[in-house]
């Protein structure tokens, strides 16, 4: 009898530990705001109200030959542009204010080489239209507008992907220096509106370490350039700058040979 005795409070105890344990996993399992189950469920969470804003692209020749649209910052040489939102859907009424134009679809697209006074910051208005989500957010009028600016360049070199860089061939151990330049024949640096018949030429100097200066073909966003030679004689590949820590990399094909580099831009 006394051994029973004995025993009950360990038996208390052990069930009680259960009970806790059980409990504590029943809360754990319960915490997503996305779950309806959940004492917390939210049914807003995550939801955000739509938004006016935009991408700005502009649209360059890639090694394939092929118009692709590159989505960039705020810096353009100015062909093509494109301004899209990403609410593509026929329930989003979209109206943009492009200089004296008024246009209409989730997407427009303008050129910008008409623009010859270099350098210009232009300015793009869009006004978005939407059906309100009453539920999470019932002061919303279902309307939202911004206004973004972008810059035209007036020189080549202002892009990030022509200068100056010191780059690290995979597999070598020994870096170089080379540059990039948009040139006319007298080696001044090229502007971006062309006056007359005045010749320009991409340079590459020192590219892939060879010592030389040769004129290849060059297509180029402010972040990202295309070479579109055929891979052997001329490079074929793409070379992309990054910002946030002013590196670079470069995939390319050249002398029939697959080659990557990485490095940093100079100036």
């Amino acid at each position: 009898m006394q051994k029973n005795q004995s025993l009950a409070p360990k038996i208390i105890f052990y069930l009680l530990a259960v009970f806790l344990v059980l409990s504590s996993c029943k809360k754990d399992e319960c915490k997503d705001p996305t779950n309806p189950d959940c004492e917390n469920y939210d049914p807003c969470y995550g939801i955000s109200m739509p938004t006016a804003k935009f991408l700005m692209e502009e649209q360059i020749w890639d090694d394939s030959n092929e118009r692709v649209y590159i989505s960039e910052d705020s810096i353009f040489s100015g062909s093509n542009i494109r301004f899209r939102s990403t609410f593509e859907s026929d329930e989003y009424k979209h109206t943009w204010y492009v200089g004296s134009e008024v246009l209409s679809g989730f997407k427009v697209t303008r050129n910008f080489l008409t623009v010859t006074n270099r350098p210009n910051y232009v300015t793009i208005s869009h006004v978005m239209e939407y059906p309100v989500d009453k539920m999470c957010f019932p002061l919303d009028d279902g309307r939202d507008s911004v206004s973004q600016t972008f810059y035209l360049i007036e020189y080549w070199k202002e892009l990030n992907v022509l200068g100056a860089f010191r780059g690290l061939l995979k597999g070598q151990t020994d870096s170089f220096d080379f540059k990039i330049r948009t040139l006319y024949e007298d080696g001044m640096d090229a502007k971006r509106i062309r006056i007359g018949n005045e010749r320009m030429d991409d340079y590459f100097i020192n590219f892939h370490n060879e010592g030389d200066s040769i004129p290849y073909d060059f297509f180029s966003a402010n972040n990202v350039g295309y070479f579109t030679g055929n891979g052997g004689p001329s490079p074929d590949g793409v070379m992309n700058y990054n910002k946030e820590n002013n590196s670079i990399s470069l995939k390319y094909r050249f002398h029939n040979q697959d080659f990557e580099l990485s490095g940093r831009k100079l100036k």
